[in-house]
């Protein structure tokens, strides 16, 4: 798990690989621990956007004739996956803060 915290926006936490993939997208060198200073965060956030936005959305087959329990449940994809983690990168952004993450 890698916990991300702004300076005044509080802190959420994701899987390691979905959140060294997002970390990756916001263009960052995807260590497990590191932080952006208050000045790099909207350029992060921009590329994260960025780069979910071209992400292809995941395919959810519904087959009716498929057996209840063997249904796969729909997966997440990763935009709905960084959604906690813009809004962090947003209200840091407001607050002109820093935000830093690890384990």
């Amino acid at each position: 798990m890698i916990r991300f915290r702004g300076e005044h926006t509080g802190s959420i936490m994701m899987y390691d690989e979905p959140a060294l993939q997002l970390l990756r997208m916001m263009g960052t060198s995807a260590s497990r621990k590191g932080a952006l200073m208050s000045e790099d965060v909207p350029a992060a956030l921009a590329r994260l956007k960025a780069a979910l936005a071209i992400e292809p959305p995941p395919s959810v087959e519904t087959d009716s004739d498929q057996n209840e329990e063997t249904k796969e449940e729909p997966s997440v994809n990763l935009a709905q996956r960084a959604a906690p983690l813009i809004q962090l990168l947003q209200e840091a952004v407001a607050t002109q803060s820093y935000v830093t993450w690890g384990e």
